[in-house]
């Protein structure tokens, strides 16, 4: 595994996460929880139909990574490829998702 050559794809993923509240709660205050934005950048271990799936610290002379997430592609707002630049890392391109996310209508 050669991550410094660029043979391995770092992501930044912004996705979805879903938003839990254990506490006891009227009907009305529940209406108003919604889910929340998250980032993740890692490199990318593997893709399926259904996930993505990033390493976010890597040992490139033995191929170990580590701190693994798996972000199913449903939840996905927006997938970029970074490049290193000068010691900085940009944005390459864009991966389009291949689910669209309905926006609900606020309720007047």
């Amino acid at each position: 595994m050669d991550v410094l050559s660029g043979q391995i794809a770092l992501l930044r993923i912004t996705w979805y996460d879903a938003t839990s509240v254990s506490r006891w709660v009227c009907l009305d205050e529940a209406a108003t929880f919604k889910p929340v934005t998250a980032i993740s950048i890692g490199y990318l271990v593997d893709e399926t139909k259904k996930f993505y799936t990033l390493a976010s610290s890597v040992i490139p002379e033995s191929g170990l990574i580590s701190e693994i997430i798996v972000i199913p592609k449903g939840m996905l707002h927006k997938v970029e490829v970074m490049t290193p630049k000068k010691g900085f890392i940009e944005v390459k391109h864009h991966v389009k998702s291949t689910t669209t996310r309905k926006k609900s209508k606020k309720a007047k």
